[in-house]
């Protein structure tokens, strides 16, 4: 039955009642906001048995209901739809009261997203910021009366090294409203939609490596540098900084971008790459030269790199350090030991003496391929043929060219070169400064070739006499014969000169 076309009720006797009842749907709030309704009664009576029945229509009374609307609509939104790791998002809520109806003690609550952090200070309420609220704790808003709408801002910053492809969020919305004046406020409780930021991920990566895996002093070491951009989108620029380990000296001019040298660039300054475009990697090499053995005995070394993104030129720029693994290289402690000595402190023109070259290795390790090279003073001649090796003559070597003097040298153990020289002339520069050079090899490690090691002697000093003072007689009587002194008196005799002689 529809209370619109009519409800049958039948015959009602006299002194008795009839009562119907039907339910309506609120569809809308009228204006004002009020429903009026009533309904209209037809009825037959009979008054005179002989007569027909007579018609009636009654109305009744009309009942008005007040519609009360607590329509709150919450609506959440965010600054941009794409983020960078480390970027900062600012989050809107817009709560609207649709209704009719005030509502009270109207309260927001917004648990942050995972793997972001709310900013502090950052709350504004219509515009004013309120830098002691959270809406982690929940924002106290007070009524908000109907048609009227009520704004809060908060930022949260995208941790740096999230793993989330999305950060999504929605916020709490309640209040108490009164809908019926003969009863308790009720508290509602309302979400708002969900956000959801996509996280670009703009994953850069450095990779480091050495040419060599141990090394000895003097040896030049090339690092490369790997620099991977695995994002979807190009860095708009990137740098990498690299400090020049302890214990090496950087070559210059031996910077390298993709192949291509780079002058006047240091890698502890910074390499400046440029722009990386998304998938693609640069490669950096530069050298250092071993000069001394750091205190830990290795070469220790890392690089970092810079870079710089920015998902369109609205957003901010956003800044990633990211560090390289580090490259370890034991340096090989080569202690070979070479003394240099001569058979005489001074020396006269035409004078021989020997020249005595003693190599000891004081590693740990076997020496190989020991060569011998010593260029002998302007003023001195080597004797050809003098040369001998721990006692054994070698009658081809010549130390202004170089030999070899032995091909295999153990731990602790000495090999003696001896020479001979002549002084032919005197020295430019009085005295005669002589050093050696030892050549030798080592193997450090089975799959690198072996490195060549030059170690050169103490610095020997002859100082240069201008004549043999044996060959100086001091006077006409007296000398010395090596043995003892010798004094010769003449006498004339007769016509004939006669010697004496005296000795002590």
């Amino acid at each position: 039955m529809n209370p619109v076309s009519g409800i049958p009720i039948g015959t009602i006797t006299i002194g008795g009642d009839a009562i119907v009842s039907f339910q309506v749907t609120v569809t809308s709030i009228p204006t004002p906001n009020e429903l009026n309704n009533n309904a209209i009664t037809t009825f037959n009576y009979i008054v005179n048995p002989n007569n027909v029945p007579v018609t009636n229509t009654t109305t009744t009374n009309t009942v008005t209901t007040t519609v009360q609307n607590d329509n709150v609509i919450a609506f959440k939104s965010a600054d941009v739809t794409n983020a960078l790791p480390g970027q900062t998002l600012t989050y809107t809520i817009t709560i609207t009261n649709s209704g009719n109806v005030t509502i009270d003690d109207l309260l927001a609550i917004d648990t942050v997203p995972i793997d972001t952090t709310f900013v502090a200070g950052s709350v504004t309420i219509n515009g004013i910021n309120q830098p002691n609220e959270n809406p982690e704790n929940g924002i106290t808003l007070g009524n908000l009366a109907p048609n009227e709408f009520v704004i809060i801002t908060f930022q949260v910053t995208i941790s740096s090294s999230t793993l989330q492809p999305t950060i999504s969020n929605d916020a709490s919305v309640s209040y108490t409203v009164i809908i019926d004046p003969t009863k308790p406020p009720i508290t509602i409780t309302k979400q708002t939609n969900i956000v959801t930021t996509t996280v670009v991920d703009p994953l850069i990566r450095i990779e480091k490596t050495a040419d060599k895996s141990i090394i000895v002093i003097g040896d030049i070491i090339t690092f490369t540098l790997a620099v991977f951009n695995h994002s979807p989108i190009p860095t708009i620029s990137t740098s990498v900084i690299d400090t020049i380990p302890a214990g090496t000296t950087f070559i210059e001019n031996s910077v390298t971008i993709n192949g291509s040298t780079v002058q006047n660039v240091r890698p502890d300054t910074g390499i400046n790459i440029g722009s990386l475009p998304a998938d693609t990697v640069a490669t950096i090499t530069f050298q250092v030269l071993v000069t001394s053995i750091p205190s830990n005995s290795t070469i220790i070394n890392s690089a970092t790199v810079t870079a710089a993104f920015q998902l369109t030129p609205q957003d901010p720029i956003i800044t990633f350090i990211v560090n390289s693994n580090i490259v370890r290289i034991p340096v090989q402690f080569i202690t070979t030991t070479v003394t240099k000595n001569a058979s005489v402190s001074s020396a006269y023109l035409n004078q021989y003496f020997d020249y005595t070259v003693r190599i000891t290795n004081t590693a740990e390790i076997s020496l190989s391929n020991i060569s011998l090279q010593d260029t002998i003073p302007a003023g001195l001649q080597f004797i050809n043929g003098t040369v001998f090796i721990n006692g054994e003559r070698s009658p081809l070597a010549n130390p202004n060219i170089g030999f070899q003097v032995t091909t295999n040298l153990e731990p602790n153990e000495t090999i003696i070169v001896l020479f001979t020289v002549q002084v032919i002339s005197p020295p430019v520069n009085n005295p005669f400064k002589n050093t050696a050079n030892i050549s030798l090899q080592l193997q450090v490690s089975p799959t690198d070739p072996p490195i060549t090691v030059t170690v050169t002697s103490n610095e020997n000093i002859v100082t240069f006499v201008p004549e043999n003072p044996d060959e100086t007689l001091p006077n006409l009587n007296c000398f010395f014969d090596g043995e003892r002194f010798i004094r010769i008196t003449p006498r004339n005799v007769r016509n004939y000169l006669w010697t004496w002689i005296w000795w002590k």
